[in-house]
């Protein structure tokens, strides 16, 4: 399982990624004023989406690309083809800057998904596992609670993973009950890698999102002979929230890691607490 995992996502990575200034995306591109309602009609249209991104990424510098995920894009389209995209991702941003986007717009839409009351009565009107209009037993949800950071609230995504596996999975009398459907190990794939601290959100991309991990240390082998080890220091059942982190033995401050930092060997060090350190990841 986590072979498989660690192994595949890098090579669709590789050979999916559209690199800044593509000529091949000419002929795909779409008006930036028709972008999103596009896109909410063609949620499938991966090619054109990257494209899109593409057309952001002539704008940036490469090392401020990584929080424009095709995955939380394509979310929000999907879910609200009202946001002016366009608006979202070009706020602030000019070339050779640090600046960040105003993601309020983006942090309200997910706060009002997990806290309005799930009440559907059609599609799924038997869900089970749910946060809010989130539904763990349902994969299509499953990387949502994962999306805050993206948005510079990494310690939302911190809580919303705890409270998941410790209320959503072994609720019957076995103590192995999922929220829901596996659909061929996708549900049970989730609370092993939420357990271990990370998530592959989006499998075009080699990137390792991260969470609040059950475990005080844990070790992954490879599988090309070395190791890649999670440590959580302090960690407990109050103390969910990351309040620094390094990794290979230098300080790390974002909420992900790529293959490429892991794929000799590593390890990840967690400082854990029990209240958020909203500075760290922000």
């Amino acid at each position: 399982m986590f072979s498989f995992l660690l192994f595949a996502t890098p090579g669709l990575a590789q050979g999916n990624q559209v690199a800044p200034g593509n000529p091949r995306c000419t002929a795909l591109e779409i008006k930036p004023s028709t972008q999103a309602k596009y896109f909410a009609a063609h949620p499938d249209d991966l090619e054109r989406a990257k494209c899109m991104l593409d057309f952001y990424a002539r704008r940036l510098p490469l090392s401020d690309l990584r929080p424009y995920r095709i995955a939380l894009i394509r979310w929000v389209i999907t879910h609200y083809p009202d946001i002016n995209l366009e608006n979202y991702l070009d706020q602030g941003l000019d070339v050779g800057t640090e600046a960040v986007p105003d993601y309020s717009e983006i942090r309200a839409k997910l706060d009002q998904f997990f806290n309005t009351p799930y009440t559907a009565k059609g599609i799924c009107r038997d869900c089970t596992g749910v946060v809010g209009q989130y539904v763990q037993g349902n994969q299509p949800d499953q990387q949502v609670a994962y999306y805050y950071d993206w948005t510079g609230e990494a310690w939302k995504t911190q809580r919303l993973t705890r409270q998941i596996m410790s209320t959503l999975y072994g609720s019957d009398r076995s103590g192995f009950a999922f929220p829901g459907m596996d659909d061929q190990g996708s549900t049970s794939s989730w609370y092993v890698m939420s357990a271990l601290g990370f998530y592959p959100v989006d499998p075009s991309t080699p990137d390792y999102i991260l969470g609040s991990p059950l475990f005080n240390e844990a070790t992954i082998h490879m599988g090309n002979g070395h190791d890649f080890t999670i440590v959580a220091r302090n960690n407990s059942e109050k103390n969910i929230y990351i309040q620094s982190a390094t990794l290979n033995g230098k300080p790390w401050n974002k909420p992900w890691f790529s293959h490429s930092d892991i794929a000799g060997g590593g390890k990840l060090v967690l400082t854990m607490g029990p209240e958020p350190n909203k500075q760290w990841a922000n």
